[in-house]
């Protein structure tokens, strides 16, 4: 409920912690090949998580600062959360730049929306409108009309389940989800680092 605090799934701090440390190693090697010079990196699992939030911690000064559900990216603009479908299922709507939502705007035959967009005024009304339009059919059917060759630039996608992700087309033609080792059954993703067109954890890559 609104009134809880869940964990997120995702080690966030860990994960952000890792990356910003290796960000920083290449850095000082760089530097190292240019002058000669090492140096001593100081790295914080806390202030990477909290690198962030480089979007929403300065608005959250403000006394008048976005509630919980009501920011730009996390519900308030209408053009940027999810919808439920027909069937129960989710479509992660994200054409927050004017020319992707003037896509999605002329897909579902409603183009008269864009001018409303950025109108803090008319978010509530322009909510309730786009729930109420994806709403009347399947994920599937949006995802035919809005992911395809026609409504590529909409800017939408399925919100897919754990299970599904390595069976979405992207994902499988780039290899972007591999089995467990010693349990083919389950699946991992990939490393992220594809360099000269082979994975750092693909068996190329380890020869």
């Amino acid at each position: 409920t609104p009134a809880e605090v869940t964990a997120p799934a995702v080690p966030l701090a860990d994960l952000a912690g890792g990356f910003a440390a290796a960000t920083a190693i290449c850095a000082a090697l760089v530097r190292r090949a240019a002058t000669g010079e090492g140096c001593t990196l100081d790295m914080s699992l806390t202030e990477a998580a909290l690198a962030l939030q480089a979007m929403h911690l300065p608005g959250a000064q403000e006394p008048a600062g976005a509630g919980r559900g009501e920011g730009m990216l996390t519900g308030g603009l209408a053009s940027y959360r999810p919808y439920r479908c027909a069937d129960g299922a989710w479509l992660a709507v994200g054409p927050i730049e004017p020319k992707f939502f003037a896509t999605l705007a002329a897909a579902i035959g409603r183009p008269e929306l864009v001018e409303r967009q950025y109108d803090p005024s008319a978010q509530g009304d322009l909510r309730a409108e786009l729930d109420a339009v994806f709403a009347a059919r399947p994920a599937a059917e949006w995802e035919a009309l809005l992911v395809g060759p026609d409504g590529g630039g909409a800017c939408v996608c399925r919100v897919l389940h754990p299970r599904e992700v390595g069976e979405h087309p992207q994902v499988a033609a780039r290899g972007a989800v591999l089995p467990v080792p010693g349990a083919p059954d389950r699946r991992m993703p990939a490393s992220p680092y594809v360099v000269d067109g082979v994975r750092s954890d693909s068996p190329a890559g380890d020869s």
